[in-house]
């Protein structure tokens, strides 16, 4: 595996929001990724995905780090477990799980 080359930043110029061709086919997930604020102007965190094989399958994490929860989604491919992830933000139908620190105690 060849050693990746260090990323050049100017100040707040994220260079993945320039990732037409991601955010042309997982628009909602993109969005997701990098958006610094909501729609009414309070800022948030933003959210990451990890992917991984489990059990023959792919698997894609999106955590919410604002909100500190995650939703997972399983495919047979990659690109299936990115359209899986994208239509579940997109119609709001992720079953999201919150982080450990987030449940109510009883």
């Amino acid at each position: 595996m060849k050693r990746p080359e260090p990323v050049q930043t100017t100040g707040t110029t994220n260079p993945l929001t320039a990732d037409t061709a991601g955010a042309a086919k997982y628009p909602t997930l993109v969005e997701y990724l990098t958006c610094l604020t909501y729609d009414d102007g309070t800022s948030r965190e933003t959210s990451t995905v990890s992917l991984f094989i489990e059990d023959g399958k792919w698997k894609v994490a999106v955590n919410d780090r604002d909100l500190r929860r995650s939703a997972y989604v399983t495919g047979d491919t990659l690109q299936g477990v990115l359209s899986l992830a994208e239509k579940g933000l997109a119609n709001h139908t992720l079953d999201w799980r919150l982080w450990a620190s987030q449940k109510k105690k009883k």
